[in-house]
């Protein structure tokens, strides 16, 4: 019975380790994919134009 005991928990934390490598290893390559173009904020010149002064 202990021996049962001790490989279902065997079993479970592999299955924990390889669902945890298998997240983080898709949550890496999904960013990956979709941060081609870089992440810098606009600056206030080009985000906030004034109108132009009217005459």
């Amino acid at each position: 019975m202990k021996s049962d005991n001790t490989r279902v928990l065997r079993w479970i934390v592999i299955a924990v380790v390889v669902l945890l490598v298998g997240a983080l290893s898709y949550n890496f390559l999904a960013r990956e994919k979709t941060s081609e173009a870089p992440l810098t904020r606009p600056s206030a010149d080009s985000s906030q134009k004034s109108p132009a002064p009217s005459k």
